[in-house]
């Protein structure tokens, strides 16, 4: 059953349903070669970006304790050929963004003004874009602070 409420652009929707794959060579890609979920396994997930490492407005909390910001996501990739397939292609259905999400440092790489269409006309820079100190030019750090509320400690303590 296809979860409800995720906000998924009609033409990521239509590329699942038609079973296609993004045209790129997986040797030039970080993850290599990516398979999609099905359209009814995708699902809202609980993301975290760690806010004591790019949140300049902690100085304090830096010291003393841990802080994030959690938000849902739906990961889009199912399977990978290098690294955890969890994060490397997401969507935001609050924000109805595309993003990567780097699952080891907490990091959300925003693709602000990404449609479905930008990213299978290039696909290796959004698949590498979590890697790439310029993001590729596709992408910039997600700021949380203001919009999200900040959560002392860590989600699994």
């Amino acid at each position: 059953m296809i979860e409800m409420n995720l906000n998924l652009p009609l033409e990521f929707i239509n590329f699942l349903e038609t079973n296609k794959e993004l045209d790129y060579n997986p040797d030039e890609a970080y993850p290599k070669k990516v398979k999609f979920h099905k359209l009814e396994d995708l699902k809202r997930e609980k993301i975290w970006i760690d806010a004591t490492t790019y949140d300049v407005n902690l100085n304090i909390i830096n010291v003393i304790q841990q802080a994030y910001y959690e938000l849902e996501a739906v990961s889009l990739i199912e399977e990978c050929d290098r690294y955890s397939e969890f994060g490397i292609l997401c969507w935001l259905p609050e924000l109805k963004k595309f993003c990567s999400w780097d699952i080891d440092h907490w990091v959300l790489t925003l693709f602000p003004n990404a449609t479905w269409e930008d990213i299978c006309n290039d696909p290796v820079s959004y698949l590498n874009a979590q890697w790439e100190e310029d993001y590729c030019g596709v992408g910039e750090i997600y700021d949380p602070s203001g919009t999200l509320p900040l959560i002392i400690g860590r989600p699994f303590e």
